[in-house]
């Protein structure tokens, strides 16, 4: 384990700061990239058991959720534009 993240008080100074309220509003009201930033963050503290307890929120994983089911929509969509784009192009050949 990283030894910047094994310190109690750090752990103790996030639940503080309310960290997994704050990482919930970025995952549900954030831009694109810093919803992508905040789930990364969120990802990388899970795999801490100090973290995980703290993060294990309802809130919080229904952001992370919904934040990666919207991710996973706009790439399905940009594929299928770039099928349609490319099917269109060759009818007007």
């Amino acid at each position: 384990m990283d030894p910047q993240f094994a310190v109690g008080g750090i752990v103790t100074a996030f639940e503080a700061l309310s960290v997994g309220e704050l990482l919930t509003g970025l995952l549900q009201r954030g831009s694109p990239a810093t919803q992508a930033a905040a789930a990364k963050l969120v990802s990388t503290m899970l795999a801490y058991e100090p973290y995980r307890e703290m993060l294990q929120t309802q809130e919080l994983l229904e952001a992370l959720l919904a934040t990666v089911r919207l991710r996973e929509r706009e790439r399905e969509r940009e594929r299928e534009g770039g099928r349609e784009g490319g099917r269109e192009g060759g009818r007007k050949r």
